[in-house]
């Protein structure tokens, strides 16, 4: 008897129907809430600004994470699994009207050129398609590899989100391709990974677009993670990672584990804005008291809530000096056990940073709130400062503005000098990256005078200062230098150009030992 391997698409409305019911899985009698995350995902298409309104389902797909996951563990066990999943993709469109863009991007590529077809395909995917979600064989936690598009910028409140953890996917479908921006996410099988190796497999996801590395599945994550120490026993069926191990998954890939402590609650915020706003997407160690239980989890950042107008947030110890990362409020986390993007709220408890996950789109109206412990950033290996070095550089740079501001204005203007704050903000960007802020920017007269000017090193540290008083200032840091022999690359007036800004940028070029762009 031959097999069947055909794979038929399917194109239907998208209806208030659950997933679990329209992909007909079976009844879990022993394992409670087994469809929370389908239902998830639901919700969150379901919300008007996605407003999804049809769905094509691909019902044979070979999914790479799943079929790696199936040959080490699940085709060893006594029931016969498939080896294939379905595939979902999600649109904005009716059903005729997906059906007739479908046959007008065929018509595209059969009569026009290249190039055509695959502007026709970005812009289609740009103004319809919401993203996929890969359904495996396992009606216990079917939930694999899921992009789905983020929400938009404005929130409500005056509000702001950002999305720099994301990154492009591109997929076909019976030869159209698709791209969506977003970042990957997929529920445990507490067989071949659970919360600790999905949240490091999201998070490497992103690392893969900043440096060209392999796709480690889930089931390698999880051998990697295994191969020195076992502190919960065997490596499958998965019990989770300890923190070590977690650190030899993110070496083994290639990349290095930067694992930060979060001591008190504006150290670990300022740590959690310079990593997302650099374009990493970080794995979170929470923990929390459950009566006589010690719980331990792991999420993965993939954007953030600001405020649109910044609240001036000084430091403790320096109240004229002003950190940026005071206008982040809320992360939105791929939490494995729900689902991807929740808010994650920042509270303030006793000075420790707890992150409050609202449960709007979820499976249960109460929200949970967990204590953040840890920060880990899979990082390039040459890139030897941490996020807290840079903040202690950044701090320092503010001490040395405000004494000059002080000197110069006490005669000139005393209410500069005693009232006006340095604001300040870290980030570790890729070098063309940080160019091309200037290339596609306003500031795009500075960009030639960047290039012939600075050598960079391939990511840098930048410290962004500024004041009403000067404008704004980067200071470029060689993120290949070490916290006891700190190399600054340059120092550039990103702002207005006053007679003080010339002289402030004058003494600290000189100071650092580095070049000077006005």
């Amino acid at each position: 008897m031959n097999p069947d391997l055909n794979m038929r698409l399917e194109v239907r409305s998208f209806r208030k129907t659950p997933f679990h019911r329209l992909l007909k899985l079976k009844p879990q009698h022993f394992v409670a809430d087994a469809w929370k995350q389908l239902e998830y995902l639901r919700r969150y298409l379901a919300d008007p600004e996605l407003n999804c309104r049809s769905l094509i389902i691909e019902h044979r797909y070979i999914d790479r994470d799943y079929i790696e996951d199936y040959s080490i563990f699940y085709s060893r066990s006594l029931y016969p699994f498939n080896n294939y999943c379905r595939r979902l993709h999600f649109f904005s469109l009716t059903e005729r009207e997906l059906t007739a863009e479908l046959r007008r991007l065929v018509k595209v590529g059969q009569n026009e050129s290249e190039e055509a077809y695959r502007n026709a395909c970005l812009e289609f995917s740009r103004r319809a398609y919401l993203g996929f979600s890969v359904i495996k064989p396992l009606d216990g936690c079917p939930v694999g590899r899921t992009v789905l598009r983020c929400f938009g910028p404005t929130a409500s409140n005056r509000k702001i989100r950002g999305f720099n953890s994301t990154r492009n996917y591109r997929v076909h479908v019976a030869g159209i391709e698709l791209t969506v921006r977003g970042l990957a996410f997929q529920q445990q099988d507490v067989g071949v990974s659970a919360c600790a190796t999905t949240a490091l497999w999201t998070s490497l996801h992103k690392a893969r677009d900043m440096e060209r590395m392999g796709a480690p599945t889930p089931a390698q994550i999880t051998l990697l993670a295994s191969r020195h120490t076992l502190p919960f026993g065997r490596s499958m069926p998965s019990e989770g990672l300890s923190i070590d191990q977690m650190c030899q998954a993110i070496q083994a890939v290639g990349v290095a584990p930067n694992l930060i402590r979060a001591e008190d609650f504006d150290t670990a915020r300022s740590y959690l804005y310079s990593a997302a706003q650099s374009g990493f997407a970080p794995v979170l160690v929470l923990w929390k008291q459950l009566r006589t239980l010690q719980l331990y989890h792991a999420v993965t950042v993939a954007g953030v809530k600001l405020e649109q107008t910044h609240v001036p947030t000084p430091l403790p110890e320096h109240s004229s000096i002003d950190d940026k990362a005071g206008d982040l409020i809320a992360l939105f986390v791929h939490d494995d056990r729900h689902g991807p993007y929740l808010r994650a709220d920042l509270q303030r408890e006793t000075n420790k940073l707890e992150l409050n996950i609202d449960m709007r789109h979820g499976y249960s109206d109460e929200d949970e709130t967990w204590l953040l412990t840890h920060i880990l950033v899979p990082m390039h290996a040459k890139i030897r400062l941490s996020f807290g070095v840079l903040r202690e550089l950044a701090i320092s740079v503010a001490k040395d503005v405000e004494a000059l501001k002080k000197i110069y204005f006490e005669l000139r203007d005393p209410e500069i000098a005693k009232e006006h704050s340095v604001l300040f903000e870290t980030l570790i960007l890729r070098a063309h990256i940080y160019s091309e802020q200037f290339l596609l920017g306003k500031r795009n007269s500075k960009i030639e005078r960047l290039s012939n000017g600075i050598a960079m090193s391939r990511y840098v540290g930048v410290i962004r200062f500024s004041g009403t008083y000067f404008g704004s200032f980067d200071l470029l840091i060689d993120t290949t230098s070490t916290p006891k022999n700190i190399h600054c690359l340059g120092l550039l007036s990103t702002g207005k150009t006053t007679t003080f800004t010339r002289l402030l940028g004058e003494i600290l070029a000189g100071h650092y030992d580095c070049p000077l762009i006005l």
